[in-house]
């Protein structure tokens, strides 16, 4: 009869221990709350020169332009195909900001070299920005240039820049081309 009485107080509080331990499938289905990630500019890369070239700092033979393609994540994979920078170029950096449904991009040689040499290469330059809302409609700018150190500012160095502005709607299946527009080239 102890033998009973302990086996049936064991089997008791196992099954309490048990039922302590499940939860509610209320608490099993929801989901972590997740708070929304700023836009941001993440993963820069740079292939280094891949060919180097003599003057002219621009040219039709470069075949410069921008992949867009849309993450899994919502944000947006931007290849600069043949960004044009001087040859001795090594160190680059891109900066971005979304303000309502406007994109600027600034993608920077921060090089600082003291000399340019006589030569450019082209380079492609990667980046994901994002998150982006899903059927929206962005304009896009992106500025390509050189950063200037204050001793060049000062001395008045100025370098090529190139400013293209294009329009997209945002999707999970988005994935397009666009062309570099140079100064003073109009869209055909």
């Amino acid at each position: 009869m102890m033998k009973t009485k302990s086996l049936f107080g064991l089997t008791m509080l196992f099954l309490l221990a048990l039922l302590a331990g499940c939860s509610s499938d209320n608490e099993k289905n929801e989901e972590p709350i997740v708070e929304p990630r700023e836009f941001a500019l993440t993963n820069f890369t740079n292939t280094g020169c891949k060919s180097t070239m003599s003057a002219p700092r621009r040219s039709m033979e470069y075949n410069e332009y921008f992949e867009l393609k849309a993450t899994k994540d919502g944000g947006l994979y931007v290849k600069h195909v043949n960004a044009t920078f001087n040859c001795v170029s090594h160190k680059f950096k891109a900066e971005a900001s979304l303000e309502g449904q406007a994109i600027k991009v600034t993608e920077l040689d921060a090089t600082h070299a003291e000399t340019m040499a006589n030569c450019v290469c082209s380079y492609d330059l990667g980046y994901i920005l994002g998150p982006l809302k899903e059927g929206a409609t962005y304009d896009m700018t992106i500025i390509t240039t050189t950063e200037l150190t204050p001793e060049q500012e000062a001395m008045g160095v100025r370098f090529d820049k190139t400013e293209t502005t294009f329009t997209f709607t945002y999707s999970l299946d988005f994935d397009d081309v666009f062309p570099v527009r140079y100064e003073g080239e109009t869209e055909i």
